[in-house]
């Protein structure tokens, strides 16, 4: 072997010692308590007595638990809901709708080309079933106000 010892007994030599450094002589001083503690007897003076207390808790009302609140909201929106299906109930006026199809004729069909449009749909379509009354292909074309 051509290996140089001395080179590699460079590589395991101890590095030199920490320098000592001596400790700082100024300590931290502990905080001092500015009160003494005591009990609560100093401020029972503060607490409500006989006649005072009955008036406090003649107002007073317990706070709403969690499933009381959900009940409640469920509550709140069902009534609301209630009363807007009421009003839409009377507003509606059946003569005001025409019916000039059947929606059991309607068919709806997903995941098509962006390239195909109403007129490639109506073909292929009338060449497997009957003629078609409409055609329409939902997208930016058909809905320029969503786009």
């Amino acid at each position: 072997m051509n290996i140089p010892v001395p080179q590699i007994n460079a590589l395991f030599v101890p590095r030199p010692p920490i320098e000592f450094i001596p400790p700082i002589e100024v300590q931290i001083k502990k905080k001092k308590r500015k009160r003494e503690m005591h009990g609560i007897g100093g401020f029972t003076q503060y607490l409500e007595t006989g006649a005072d207390y009955d008036e406090i808790m003649k107002s007073w009302k317990p706070i709403e638990q969690r499933p009381e609140r959900r009940a409640r909201i469920r509550e709140e929106r069902k009534a609301m809901c209630d009363e807007t299906l009421a009003e839409k109930a009377a507003a509606w006026d059946p003569s005001s709708y025409s019916f000039e199809t059947d929606a059991y004729k309607t068919l709806f069909i997903a995941r098509l080309n962006y390239m195909t449009d109403e007129h490639k749909i109506k073909r292929d379509m009338e060449q497997v079933c009957a003629p078609l009354g409409s055609c329409i292909a939902a997208g930016a074309r058909a809905y320029p106000e969503c786009s």
